[in-house]
Protein backbone atom coordinates (compact mmCIF):
# COMPACT_ATOMS: atom_id res chain seq x y z
CA UNK A 1 0.00 0.00 0.00
CA UNK A 2 1.16 3.57 -1.30
CA UNK A 3 0.12 5.69 2.16
CA UNK A 4 -0.26 9.43 0.79
CA UNK A 5 1.06 12.67 3.52
CA UNK A 6 1.05 16.21 2.97
CA UNK A 7 -0.63 19.60 2.75
CA UNK A 8 -3.57 20.26 1.11
CA UNK A 9 -2.54 21.80 -2.46
CA UNK A 10 0.93 19.81 -2.57
CA UNK A 11 -0.11 17.44 -5.66
CA UNK A 12 -1.07 14.30 -3.59
CA UNK A 13 -4.14 13.54 -5.69
CA UNK A 14 -2.29 14.28 -9.00
CA UNK A 15 0.34 12.12 -8.19
CA UNK A 16 -2.12 9.35 -6.83
CA UNK A 17 -4.02 9.26 -10.38
CA UNK A 18 -0.20 9.37 -12.04
CA UNK A 19 0.64 5.96 -9.71
CA UNK A 20 -2.57 4.78 -11.09
CA UNK A 21 -1.91 4.72 -14.44
CA UNK A 22 1.98 3.74 -14.56
CA UNK A 23 1.07 0.77 -12.14
CA UNK A 24 -1.68 -0.91 -14.07
CA UNK A 25 -0.02 0.20 -16.66
CA UNK A 26 2.93 -2.21 -15.42
CA UNK A 27 0.14 -4.69 -15.05
CA UNK A 28 -0.30 -4.43 -10.72
CA UNK A 29 -3.99 -4.14 -10.27
CA UNK A 30 -4.02 -0.77 -8.39
CA UNK A 31 -7.14 1.24 -6.52
CA UNK A 32 -7.18 4.39 -5.12
CA UNK A 33 -9.11 5.46 -1.97
CA UNK A 34 -9.62 8.80 -1.58
CA UNK A 35 -10.64 10.07 2.09
CA UNK A 36 -11.91 13.86 0.57
CA UNK A 37 -14.07 11.46 -1.37
CA UNK A 38 -15.37 9.99 1.68
CA UNK A 39 -15.92 12.79 3.39
CA UNK A 40 -17.76 14.54 0.64
CA UNK A 41 -20.46 11.21 0.36
CA UNK A 42 -21.35 11.47 4.29
CA UNK A 43 -21.70 15.06 4.41
CA UNK A 44 -24.93 15.77 5.01
CA UNK A 45 -27.65 18.48 3.70
CA UNK A 46 -26.81 20.56 6.97
CA UNK A 47 -23.34 20.44 7.75
CA UNK A 48 -20.94 23.45 6.21
CA UNK A 49 -17.38 22.20 5.28
CA UNK A 50 -15.56 25.51 5.45
CA UNK A 51 -12.38 26.21 7.02
CA UNK A 52 -13.90 25.66 10.39
CA UNK A 53 -14.44 22.26 9.95
CA UNK A 54 -11.04 21.29 9.65
CA UNK A 55 -9.61 23.19 12.72
CA UNK A 56 -8.44 20.57 15.43
CA UNK A 57 -10.40 22.01 17.54
CA UNK A 58 -13.66 21.46 16.16
CA UNK A 59 -14.97 18.44 17.90
CA UNK A 60 -17.94 17.72 15.53
CA UNK A 61 -15.64 18.36 12.44
CA UNK A 62 -12.67 15.60 13.29
CA UNK A 63 -15.72 13.33 14.08
CA UNK A 64 -16.90 13.49 10.38
CA UNK A 65 -12.95 13.45 9.27
CA UNK A 66 -11.68 10.49 11.30
CA UNK A 67 -15.38 8.96 10.42
CA UNK A 68 -14.22 9.58 6.72
CA UNK A 69 -10.66 7.97 7.49
CA UNK A 70 -12.21 4.65 9.18
CA UNK A 71 -14.31 4.34 5.90
CA UNK A 72 -11.62 4.42 3.19
CA UNK A 73 -9.76 2.45 5.63
CA UNK A 74 -12.48 -0.22 6.11
CA UNK A 75 -13.18 -0.55 2.01
CA UNK A 76 -9.11 -1.04 1.24
CA UNK A 77 -8.28 -3.51 3.27
CA UNK A 78 -11.53 -5.39 2.35
CA UNK A 79 -10.36 -5.12 -1.63
CA UNK A 80 -6.53 -6.05 -0.11
CA UNK A 81 -8.12 -9.19 0.58
CA UNK A 82 -9.58 -9.92 -2.90
CA UNK A 83 -7.65 -12.56 -4.77
CA UNK A 84 -7.03 -9.28 -8.04
CA UNK A 85 -5.68 -6.87 -5.50
CA UNK A 86 -2.09 -5.86 -5.47
CA UNK A 87 -1.47 -2.05 -5.13
CA UNK A 88 -3.50 0.37 -2.99
CA UNK A 89 -3.18 4.05 -3.05
CA UNK A 90 -4.38 5.63 0.48
CA UNK A 91 -5.32 9.34 -0.23
CA UNK A 92 -5.02 11.46 2.61
CA UNK A 93 -3.18 14.31 3.81
CA UNK A 94 -1.98 12.10 6.99
CA UNK A 95 -0.12 15.05 8.29
CA UNK A 96 0.10 13.90 11.83
CA UNK A 97 2.72 11.68 13.66
CA UNK A 98 -0.85 10.12 15.53
CA UNK A 99 -2.48 9.67 12.04
CA UNK A 100 0.54 7.67 10.19
CA UNK A 101 0.97 5.27 13.57
CA UNK A 102 -2.89 4.54 12.93
CA UNK A 103 -2.31 3.59 9.51
CA UNK A 104 0.94 1.53 10.47
CA UNK A 105 -1.61 -0.58 13.01
CA UNK A 106 -3.66 -1.26 10.21
CA UNK A 107 -1.36 -2.60 7.82
CA UNK A 108 1.77 -3.49 9.24
CA UNK A 109 2.59 -7.34 9.44
CA UNK A 110 -0.13 -7.67 6.91
CA UNK A 111 0.53 -6.09 3.97
CA UNK A 112 4.03 -4.23 2.43
CA UNK A 113 3.72 -0.73 2.63
CA UNK A 114 5.57 2.96 2.56
CA UNK A 115 4.34 6.48 3.19
CA UNK A 116 4.55 8.91 0.15
CA UNK A 117 5.02 12.56 1.78
CA UNK A 118 4.85 15.96 -0.46
CA UNK A 119 6.75 18.88 0.76
CA UNK A 120 6.40 22.00 -1.64
CA UNK A 121 7.21 25.63 -0.26
CA UNK A 122 8.01 27.29 -3.64
CA UNK A 123 5.33 30.44 -3.70
CA UNK A 124 4.08 30.51 -7.53
CA UNK A 125 3.67 26.65 -7.78
CA UNK A 126 1.23 26.96 -5.03
CA UNK A 127 -0.56 29.45 -6.21
CA UNK A 128 -1.07 27.42 -9.08
CA UNK A 129 -2.22 24.66 -7.40
CA UNK A 130 -4.90 26.74 -5.07
CA UNK A 131 -6.22 28.12 -8.64
CA UNK A 132 -6.85 24.90 -9.55
CA UNK A 133 -8.22 23.38 -6.92
CA UNK A 134 -10.77 26.13 -7.32
CA UNK A 135 -11.67 24.89 -10.33
CA UNK A 136 -11.47 20.78 -9.88
CA UNK A 137 -12.87 20.55 -6.30
CA UNK A 138 -16.16 19.50 -5.60
CA UNK A 139 -16.07 21.64 -2.05
CA UNK A 140 -15.88 24.69 -3.96
CA UNK A 141 -18.04 24.18 -6.96
CA UNK A 142 -20.43 27.16 -7.12
CA UNK A 143 -17.62 28.94 -4.96
CA UNK A 144 -16.63 32.39 -6.02
CA UNK A 145 -12.78 32.12 -7.01
CA UNK A 146 -11.59 34.99 -4.15
CA UNK A 147 -14.10 33.67 -1.70
CA UNK A 148 -12.99 29.57 -2.29
CA UNK A 149 -9.15 30.64 -2.35
CA UNK A 150 -9.80 32.92 1.16
CA UNK A 151 -11.33 29.66 2.64
CA UNK A 152 -9.07 27.35 1.12
CA UNK A 153 -5.92 29.00 2.37
CA UNK A 154 -7.81 29.38 5.34
CA UNK A 155 -8.16 25.44 5.63
CA UNK A 156 -4.42 25.40 4.83
CA UNK A 157 -3.50 27.23 8.06
CA UNK A 158 -6.09 24.76 9.99
CA UNK A 159 -3.51 21.73 8.99
CA UNK A 160 -0.45 23.86 9.46
CA UNK A 161 -0.82 23.96 13.44
CA UNK A 162 -0.79 20.24 13.77
CA UNK A 163 1.03 19.48 10.44
CA UNK A 164 4.25 16.91 11.60
CA UNK A 165 6.86 15.65 8.38
CA UNK A 166 7.72 12.25 8.91
CA UNK A 167 11.10 12.33 10.66
CA UNK A 168 10.80 8.76 11.83
CA UNK A 169 13.23 6.75 10.58
CA UNK A 170 11.34 3.02 11.45
CA UNK A 171 9.07 3.60 8.77
CA UNK A 172 9.32 3.32 5.24
CA UNK A 173 8.97 6.50 3.05
CA UNK A 174 9.57 8.59 0.13
CA UNK A 175 9.64 12.14 0.81
CA UNK A 176 9.74 14.53 -2.01
CA UNK A 177 10.74 18.32 -1.68
CA UNK A 178 10.62 20.85 -3.47
CA UNK A 179 11.20 18.70 -6.54
CA UNK A 180 8.85 20.88 -9.04
CA UNK A 181 11.60 23.55 -8.66
CA UNK A 182 14.52 22.02 -9.88
CA UNK A 183 16.43 22.16 -6.75
CA UNK A 184 14.60 19.82 -4.77
CA UNK A 185 15.36 16.00 -3.98
CA UNK A 186 14.14 13.33 -2.50
CA UNK A 187 14.56 11.42 0.99
CA UNK A 188 14.43 7.95 0.53
CA UNK A 189 14.25 5.99 3.69
CA UNK A 190 13.92 1.79 4.30
CA UNK A 191 12.77 1.14 0.75
CA UNK A 192 13.53 -2.15 -1.62
CA UNK A 193 11.65 -4.34 -3.42
CA UNK A 194 10.74 -4.51 -6.53
CA UNK A 195 7.55 -2.13 -6.62
CA UNK A 196 9.07 0.27 -4.57
CA UNK A 197 11.56 0.36 -6.60
CA UNK A 198 9.37 0.77 -9.37
CA UNK A 199 7.96 3.88 -7.82
CA UNK A 200 10.81 5.86 -6.46
CA UNK A 201 12.08 5.24 -10.37
CA UNK A 202 8.51 6.59 -11.49
CA UNK A 203 8.74 9.97 -8.80
CA UNK A 204 12.26 10.84 -10.16
CA UNK A 205 11.14 11.04 -13.99
CA UNK A 206 7.42 12.35 -12.80
CA UNK A 207 8.76 15.31 -10.62
CA UNK A 208 10.66 16.61 -13.83
CA UNK A 209 7.60 17.50 -15.55
CA UNK A 210 6.09 19.10 -12.04
CA UNK A 211 2.89 18.35 -9.68
CA UNK A 212 1.46 22.05 -10.78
Amino acid sequence: AGLQVGLPARGKTFLCNKLLRYLNWLGHNTKHFNVGQYRRKQKNEEEVQDATFFDHNNESGMEARNKAAVAAMEDMLRWLETSEAQVAIFDATNSTAQRRQWLREHLHGKYEYLFIETVCNEPETLERNYLNKMLYSPDYTGVHTTQGLSDFKDRIGKYEQVYETIDDRSFHYIKMIDMVTGRGYLDINRISGYIPGKLVFFLMQVQKAGLG
